[in-house]
């Protein structure tokens, strides 16, 4: 104190006292806030214990109920897992019966048919709609899945799809051979070989010319027809209904090559009947006979040919399929038709000259003129014939592709 009595004067210790006395009042202030708020919590926290006091009781009681309750759930569950399976079995016995005797009713049996009933009628009325020449994808498409979706078996609605596009091509061509076909004089078409769909309508051999051919109709057709089938089988999965449709234009294709081969013998046998008249004759000149004969055999030959080729077009998808051209041009063209043709020159036609019963010396001319013929051929002809066939063949390949 005289330390500080030295150094401060009176004005400047009486300074230093008020300010220590505003700080010992704030900490007072300070104390006192601190003690009411302590005294209000502590307050606070008795009302809530007392509260807790008052529902503790209430929460026993509760925890005790439903202790209780959650025996009574295990006690009854409990029994209904003992009793469930007996009481199933007698309920899934309970329902077989009900079900055998409902099946053995009258009215479920009449039900029955009346539905299958129903079921035949609807078939049979999409078989009439396949039938009426729909030539729409989306059309076939949908009523081809409706048969299905009735219970028809795949395969055999697929067969009666195909036998009613086969019926249809048949009765267009026919009409397009009605419409389309002139006949002009004496000359009348060809009737022999004749298949089911429509006959060609080249006529027998004779110089007049034919006012429309059928042949690029017919051919456009069978396109059709595998067009149609190969866009179905697009539309529906799983079917082998591409593969039974090239076996359909193959069928039809080997009954025109049939009809082709049977063409070419009678064209062949007219010829045959003009040389019989030649050879009957006061001079008979074999040299120029064996010349003529070569180029009437040329002549059939290059005419079916020709007609042939219409089946091969690139514009034609059946036509650009491996294994049709390899059955076509092998199988149905080359032996069946041209080798056929050359073994029927060897062997049938001596046997038709020796039925007509001509005059002898015409006989005697005829058999010389064919043996000379036939040698000629195993010579020089049938290879030159060959040659000519392959690379025609050749170029309908290169072509196609």
């Amino acid at each position: 104190m005289l330390k500080i009595k030295e150094e401060y004067n009176l004005y400047q210790i009486l300074s230093k006292q008020n300010l220590l006395d505003q700080e010992i009042r704030s900490v007072k202030a300070g104390m006192h806030t601190l003690i009411y708020d302590n005294y209000s919590k502590l307050i606070a926290v008795s009302e809530v214990l007392s509260k807790i006091k008052l529902n503790y009781g209430k929460i026993e009681e509760d925890k005790n109920l439903l202790e209780c309750k959650m025996g009574f759930i295990e006690n009854l569950s409990s029994n209904i897992s003992k009793n469930l399976p007996s009481s199933e079995n007698k309920q899934l016995e309970l329902m077989k019966s009900k079900e055998n005797k409902y099946q053995q009713s009258e009215s479920l049996k009449g039900i029955i048919e009346e539905s299958r009933d129903i079921i035949w009628y609807i078939q049979g009325k999409l078989r009439t709609k396949l039938d009426c020449c729909i030539y729409s994808i989306e059309e076939i498409a949908l009523t081809l899945n409706l048969i299905l979706d009735l219970g028809e078996e795949k395969e055999q609605a697929l067969q009666d799809f195909l036998l009613i596009v086969k019926d249809n091509l048949s009765n267009i061509l026919l009409r397009i051979e009605g419409d389309c076909l002139e006949d002009s004089g004496d000359c009348k078409t060809s009737t022999d070989f004749k298949i089911t769909f429509c006959s060609d309508s080249s006529y027998r051999f004779s110089k007049r010319s034919l006012t429309i051919s059928l042949r690029s109709y017919f051919a456009y057709a069978l396109d059709r027809l595998y067009r149609e089938c190969y866009e179905c089988s697009i539309c529906i999965p799983d079917s082998t209904l591409s593969q039974k449709s090239s076996e359909v234009i193959l069928n039809i294709c080997s009954d025109r090559c049939g009809y082709h081969f049977g063409k070419m013998k009678c064209d062949f046998l007219q010829y045959v009947h003009c040389l019989e008249e030649k050879l009957s004759g006061e001079r008979p000149f074999l040299d120029e006979a064996l010349s003529w004969l070569n180029i009437v055999v040329k002549d059939v030959c290059i005419n079916t040919f020709n007609s042939l080729c219409n089946f091969l077009k690139p514009e034609y998808k059946y036509s650009r399929n491996a294994h049709f051209r390899k059955q076509f041009c092998y199988v149905l063209a080359r032996e069946g038709i041209f080798v056929s043709f050359f073994w029927y020159l060897n062997d049938t036609i001596l046997k038709h000259f020796s039925t007509s019963k001509p005059k002898e010396e015409t006989v005697l001319c005829m058999c010389t003129l064919l043996t000379k013929y036939i040698l000629e051929l195993h010579k020089t002809t049938v290879c030159s014939f060959s040659t000519w066939w392959t690379n025609k063949c050749r170029h309908q390949k290169l072509t196609l592709r």
